[in-house]
C-alpha cells in the first residue's frame, strides 16, 4: 500500500492507516508519508498568515481550502507517525524525513518577488548544505503476520 501525504488531509487521519492495515495482508507493507508540522508552519509564516500559525499552535492542525472546499490539515510529527500506525496494527519497519529548505527558500524569493535566474546558484548552494527543514516525514510498515 503506498499512501503519499492523504492522511494527514483527512478530517479523521485514521482513517488512511485503518484502510492500509485493512488492505494489507498479514507481512504486507505500507508506504505512508504526511507533511510535515514544522513545514506547515514555516509556510504560514512565510505567508504572514498569522491565523494560521495560532491554528497550528493551538491545534496542532489548521483549516486550508482546495478550491472552494474546506480542507482539515493535521499536523504530523514522527512521534505521531509511529502513534498512528501502532494504533492499527501496523509496525514502524523504517522512517525517514525529506527536507524541503530549498523549496522554502524559493517560496520567499517569490515572496519578496526575487525568484529569478540569478538565484538559482543560491538555491543550489541551499539544497545541497542545508537540510535541516522537514518537508514530509516517511514511514515504511508492515503488519504483523
Amino acid at each position: 500500500v503506498v499512501m503519499t501525504e492523504v492522511a494527514y488531509t483527512l478530517p479523521d487521519p485514521l482513517v488512511a492507516y485503518r484502510n492500509a492495515a485493512r488492505w494489507l495482508k498479514p507481512g504486507g507493507y505500507a508506504l505512508i508519508s504526511n507533511g510535515a508540522a514544522e513545514a506547515c508552519f514555516v509556510h504560514a509564516l512565510l505567508n504572514e498568515d498569522w491565523n494560521t500559525i495560532e491554528q497550528i499552535v493551538e491545534r496542532h492542525g489548521y483549516l486550508d481550502h482546495v478550491g472552494k472546499e474546506p480542507v482539515v490539515v493535521s499536523m504530523y510529527t514522527p512521534e505521531r507517525m509511529r502513534q498512528d500506525a501502532a494504533e492499527v496494527g501496523l509496525v514502524q519497519v523504517e522512517s525517514d524525513v525529506a527536507t524541503g529548505t530549498a523549496a522554502v527558500l524559493i517560496h520567499a524569493l517569490r515572496r519578496a518577488q526575487q525568484a529569478n535566474q540569478e538565484k538559482v546558484p543560491l538555491i543550489a548552494a541551499v539544497a545541497g548544505r542545508l537540510t535541516g527543514i522537514p518537508r514530509m516525514y516517511i514511514d515504511i510498515l508492515r503488519k504483523a503476520a
